[in-house]
């Protein structure tokens, strides 16, 4: 695909991608849900109906199919979009199905919306009231009641292009509400400039609106009457418009292998990483770090110009008697996905840590529980701690979500962190855990390594509303290793 006009690249994926091997995908697909399109024919039509196929390194990974219907005082919205990528050596689908109702204002009322993946099901709704939304979360059989409070100029990110097209918005700044990372996000929306677009041999005029949510850009090139014509994502995903039949058509028999697309390559070998004191590194290609949590104890910005990082491994010590303030306290609670209070996962550390008293050994027993018990398997549904320790399986965010559960549940504060790790030659997206011991430890209930190796470049604390903002950066930087120490 290309375009005439403008200086923004339209062409398919990278052309000089990185290849390799990286161990979780599961953040992506929250990423392509993120920015789900809506497209409007016409404001004066009462039903609108339109596909979408996506595209990642021109290959066909996706499609999405978009309904509105317009009444007096409501508007519903139904949405479904199908994913389908090689994951290592595994085929991978991903369903999701939306449907959304607003008044005529496009404020929430009510929602529904389904993940599915395999065996795995995620289902979550909920009504809005006034400026508060009640919400049931269910995964597999455990159900969660919870509210989410929302801020004023609060819109569902399910609707951004009706959205646009309705309010003729020029500028906007405020708050997208995503029903799948169910977070309120800041987000902005700028009409940067008209320009052509060229779709199956055809020319659209365009005008060309950048979406800037959870320091994530993306662009749409939507025509006169609303249709969004082309859609470009982090990462090099493009969405363009197609009719049903194309849409839904078969997808490549060479499926793309998502796991090994985005990489970071280096120029030097580790062959025993966990045995590292220390590394130094130099990080090309981050225009901003503000948002990033980059300075850390155990890894702190040596300079940053050119932004460099030293990585140091801790020294444990005994625990018996742990002191937490209100800092930490966040970190004991139990959340929808990573339900802490729960009886299962209670019972479960309990059986772990017998009668230990040491919480350094507790936590480190409950890792290397993790570590054996979990088959290493990539999926692309999302992890609810739960439902992981009833099937034992998944990648690395299923290790890190039951991995926090179970400390929470027996009162050590515990955080999830994403970044990049080394395997053999190159860095890879991966997600892993941060214990409290006194001061924050970093370890890995995937690799089984704890305190985890120096090789462990944390970008972002938090869960997958935190996580998705690091989507920009996996596969657009490069890393030089400048010095390291053996112990």
């Amino acid at each position: 695909m290309n375009t005439a006009g403008g200086d923004i690249d339209l062409n398919f994926g990278h052309k000089n991608s990185k290849m390799g091997k990286i161990k979780s995908i599961g953040v992506f697909f929250f990423f392509f849900i993120l920015f789900l399109s809506c497209q409007k024919k016409s404001l004066n039509t009462t039903e609108i109906e339109n596909w979408l196929s996506y595209y990642l390194d021109q290959n066909k990974i996706g499609y999405a199919f978009y309904k509105v219907n317009m009444g007096d005082t409501l508007i519903k919205f139904y949405n479904r979009i199908k994913m389908k990528l090689k994951v290592g050596t595994e085929l991978k689908e991903l369903a999701v199905n939306s449907f959304l109702i607003t008044d005529k204002n496009l404020k929430l009322i009510s929602f529904e919306t389904e993940q599915t993946s395999g065996k795995n099901v995620l289902k979550i709704n909920g009504k809005a009231d006034k400026d508060t939304l009640y919400f049931t979360f269910q995964t597999g059989s455990t159900v969660k009641k919870n509210r989410l409070v929302l801020p004023p100029n609060t819109y569902p990110a399910g609707i951004l292009s009706y959205f646009i097209v309705s309010q003729n918005l020029k500028k906007w700044k405020g708050n997208l509400l995503d029903l799948t990372l169910f977070s309120v996000l800041p987000a902005e929306i700028s009409m940067i400039k008209k320009d052509t677009v060229i779709i199956n041999d055809t020319v659209y005029e365009a005008a060309v609106y950048q979406i800037e949510m959870a320091n994530v850009k993306s662009f749409y090139y939507l025509d006169s009457l609303g249709n969004l014509l082309k859609e470009i994502s982090a990462g090099g995903i493009i969405g363009i418009r197609e009719k049903p039949q194309k849409a839904m058509a078969e997808w490549n028999k060479d499926f793309l292998d998502i796991l090994s697309f985005f990489s970071v390559p280096i120029d030097t070998f580790f062959a025993e990483p966990t045995k590292l004191k220390s590394v130094k590194l130099e990080i090309q290609g981050l225009d901003k770090v503000d948002y990033l949590d980059i300075d850390l104890p155990y890894q702190k910005v040596i300079s940053k110009n050119p932004l460099v990082i030293e990585i140091t491994k801790p020294s444990l010590k005994e625990v018996t008697a742990l002191k937490i303030t209100e800092k930490e306290k966040v970190y004991l609670f139990s959340t929808p996905t990573i339900q802490s209070d729960d009886n299962l996962i209670r019972k479960k550390a309990q059986e772990i840590a017998g009668d230990i008293k040491d919480k350094k050994i507790i936590a480190e027993k409950i890792l290397i529980w993790v570590f054996r018990n979990l088959k290493k398997k990539a999926t692309t549904s999302y992890p609810s701690a739960i439902e992981i320790l009833k099937n034992l399986e998944g990648d690395c965010n299923e290790h890190a979500t039951l991995y926090t559960a179970l400390c929470r549940s027996l009162g050590i504060p515990t955080r999830i962190v994403v970044g990049l790790v080394y395997a053999g030659r190159a860095f890879y997206y991966h997600a892993w855990n941060q214990v409290y011991l006194g001061e924050w430890i970093s370890c890995d209930p995937t690799f089984g390594e704890f305190p985890a190796s120096p090789l462990h470049l944390i970008l972002k604390i938090g869960d997958i509303e935190e996580q998705v903002k690091v989507l920009n950066i996996v596969g657009n930087i490069k890393i030089k290793v400048l010095s390291f120490e053996y112990e």
